[in-house]
């Protein structure tokens, strides 16, 4: 069961890294377009009509705001990545509980209706989680996670202004790999958990800066391992990020 998780988590990374670079594509294709036949409106469209201006003066270019706005503001998507802090946590088990490491995490978001109030934002991240036993052993929980959260917005719509955001909900995180000793403990691990995520960030013209807390709800391992006994993903992710739309 475990195997057929990962096979999906890599076919849907796989789906949403060829949507994210097909979609500024098309809009690239659609301004470069001349004058033709009607065609249905896009969110990555710019309506453009050349006007005649008084006699004797250049024509102007009449750019439909709404429509500009929709390119750069409605369907969002861009690239995050940071840190995760005290990425692992453990039942101590005669007397030695595993330290939780610093992670590191990387991905795409999608979604989040910048110019509107609420909207929902989904996300890919790969994540390495570490953590390290008394004795030394370090414990690596490689994992590909989907958050889908509530996005809620507050400050200014404009892609020049100053907004913050509100973010809650769930995440599935499909486990890759897990190794022990350099060595893969992959079996001893689940395929698929689910976490509770929430948190918020500042987002300035097209970068921004978000913290969430990401708690996974059930076990990541299957059984003892090593002397370990029930080990748990607790994150607080601190993420750096650039919208590419």
């Amino acid at each position: 069961m475990g195997t057929q998780f990962r096979k999906i988590g890599t076919t849907v990374l796989a789906a949403a890294i060829a949507v994210a670079l097909s979609a500024p594509m098309a809009f690239a294709q659609d301004a470069s377009n001349g004058p033709g036949p009607a065609a249905v409106p896009s969110p990555f469209h710019i309506n453009a009509t050349f006007v005649p201006d008084a006699p004797g003066a250049p024509d102007a270019l009449i750019f439909d705001q709404a429509s500009q706005s929709s390119h750069h503001e409605g369907f969002g998507f861009g690239v995050l990545g940071g840190f995760l802090f005290k990425s692992l946590s453990q039942s101590p088990v005669d007397g030695e509980a595993l330290t939780a490491n610093t992670g590191k995490t990387i991905g795409l978001f999608f979604g989040g209706n910048r110019p509107g109030r609420v909207g929902v934002e989904a996300e890919l991240m790969y994540n390495i989680r570490k953590g390290t036993q008394l004795n030394g052993d370090v414990l690596s929980i490689h994992s590909l996670e989907v958050p889908v959260l509530i996005r809620v917005n507050i400050g200014s719509q404009s892609l020049k202004g100053v907004l913050g955001y509100i973010l809650v909900g769930p995440a599935f995180d499909i486990q890759l790999n897990d190794s022990l000793l350099s060595k893969s403990v992959t079996k001893n691990y689940k395929g698929l958990n689910v976490n509770a995520m929430f948190g918020g960030g500042i987002e300035i013209t097209r970068f921004f800066i978000e913290a969430k807390e990401d708690i996974g709800l059930f076990s990541a391992n299957t059984g003892n391992l090593f002397g370990a006994s029930t080990i748990h993903t607790k994150t607080f992710d601190l993420l750096f990020g650039f919208r590419i739309n």
